[in-house]
């Protein structure tokens, strides 16, 4: 009994998992399709999904809903949301560096020229390390 009640829970988690990443998907497409306030309500579901899951591995989702608010002209929510993403481990290379470059031109929207200018700095650093590589 204990063996199937368990086997419940995990089969129930697993579909309540795929929720965000459904609504991500959605979201996604909304963007392609020019339905920003769609695309809005659908990271904001995925978001929500694994908030509640505690999962935390999937920064990039704030990083599109930023790119929505962007789009929409939301820039302080915008920032918000790269905040929350830019600190969190899971966000590196290519999300990283989308998040650092959303970031300055909401700053610079904004006219917030301090936050601007940290953007950019470190957008000159991460080219350095690159150049330096290649």
């Amino acid at each position: 009994m204990k063996k199937i009640f368990l086997a419940m829970i995990f089969l129930a988690t697993l579909a309540h998992a795929k929720e965000w990443e459904e609504n991500w998907a959605k979201g996604i497409e909304a963007v392609q399709n020019q339905k920003l306030e769609d695309a809005e309500f659908f990271f904001t579901a995925a978001i929500m999904e694994f908030k509640y899951d505690y999962i935390h591995d999937h920064p990039y989702v704030y990083v599109d809903r930023a790119s929505a608010y962007m789009a929409l002209g939301k820039y302080e929510e915008a920032l918000w949301d790269l905040k929350v993403a830019m600190i969190n481990p899971y966000l590196i290379g290519k999300d990283y560096v989308r998040a650092l470059i959303i970031r300055k031109v909401a700053a610079e929207k904004l006219n917030l020229k301090e936050e601007f200018e940290k953007c950019k700095e470190k957008l000159k650093e991460i080219h350095r390390i690159i150049e330096e590589r290649n």
